[in-house]
């Protein structure tokens, strides 16, 4: 189990968001992103050349399959990375015999024996189904990419995304948060396709091993630089358009696992490979930065010539938060 588990998953008790003296968003240097959020929850606006809308998905006039492969023409992000060849597509609850059909192409570009490639699609939908099971005791799984193993980090493997019906069946979801969700899992598409440079450092299976760098720092260590996408791009529309339209639940969420993936990498690194990727990795998301103060998390947003902060409440028991780190 992770080891920020031992926070608390309850709902957040408040979410605020504070002007930096002389850097205020509005005539009053207070603003709520939580109001903001939940004025925008309720509206499910199109996007850019969508036809579809989540109310659709829920209503059962519009497939889930086909509301996401849309989706790749609404987010321009997903767009260019399917052009680009690292995004191989959306898919939605996909079967095991699916994931053989899709995965067989792009596993046989890893140059070995041609006589391991049902080997290796086999060990993708293994390490799928594993990582649905390790997201299912953290908390609830919204989507993840495919293959997802250490082993192909870096190798220039087409990934797929696979999303489950828990954020587009969400009664409170709107079309932002799935677009959001969209921009997290690209995050791992690329990191995952090209490996994670930081400065001179570049994180690929060349690299990754228990003695040099674990498993469970390089998946909190993804977890980050994802979410971290995110909240650039909810608190950029805050600066560029004064709302905030994910749902304040869906902001609530990200926000905790930010903070709770930044104190696993401040607290857990255990090798010198692991300690300069820590220091590394904090100064490339230095604009949106983590701290514990009176029990509550505090992330600090120095971004687009603004400056605020957003304090998130729950329980951190540094006591309980013991090292059990894969092996």
């Amino acid at each position: 189990m992770t080891k920020l588990d031992e926070l608390s998953r309850r709902e957040f008790l408040r979410l605020s968001s504070v002007g930096a003296a002389g850097m205020t968003f509005d005539a009053n240097p207070v603003y709520s992103f939580l109001s903001s959020a939940y004025a925008a929850s309720n509206v499910q606006s199109k996007q850019p050349n969508c036809s579809f809308t989540l109310d659709g998905v829920k209503s059962g006039k519009v497939a889930p399959q086909d509301y996401l492969n849309e989706r790749i023409k609404c987010v321009p992000e997903a767009a260019e990375l399917q052009k680009s060849g690292k995004l191989k597509g959306f898919l939605y609850e996909p079967s095991d015999e699916e994931l053989r059909a899709r995965l067989t192409e792009p596993l046989s570009k890893i140059k070995s024996d041609k006589g391991k490639l049902p080997y290796l699609v086999e060990l993708a939908i293994t390490r799928y189904h594993k990582s649905h099971a390790e997201l299912k005791r953290q908390g609830n799984v919204e989507a993840s990419i495919v293959p997802t193993h250490a082993s192909v980090i870096g190798k220039k493997i087409p990934v797929y995304v696979a999303f489950t019906p828990y954020r587009i069946f969400h009664p409170e979801s709107n079309d932002a948060d799935v677009a959001s969700l969209i921009i997290h899992e690209l995050k791992h598409v690329k990191d995952t396709y090209d490996g994670m440079t930081l400065g001179n450092i570049h994180l690929s299976y060349q690299n990754i091993s228990p003695k040099t760098f674990r498993t469970e720092f390089l998946r909190n260590l993804g977890e980050l630089r994802a979410e971290y996408e995110e909240l650039k791009r909810i608190f950029k529309e805050r600066v560029d358009t004064g709302k905030v339209s994910v749902s304040s639940k869906y902001l609530s969420k990200t926000g905790f696992n930010y903070a709770k993936h930044w104190k696993f990498i401040q607290d857990y690194a255990a090798t010198e490979l692991e300690d300069k990727v820590r220091k590394l990795q904090f100064e490339e998301s230095k604009g949106i930065a983590s701290e514990i103060k009176d029990n509550k998390f505090i992330i600090h947003f120095d971004l687009f010539g603004r400056k605020t902060h957003l304090a998130v409440e729950g329980v951190y028991n540094k006591q309980n938060n013991k090292q059990n780190l894969d092996k």
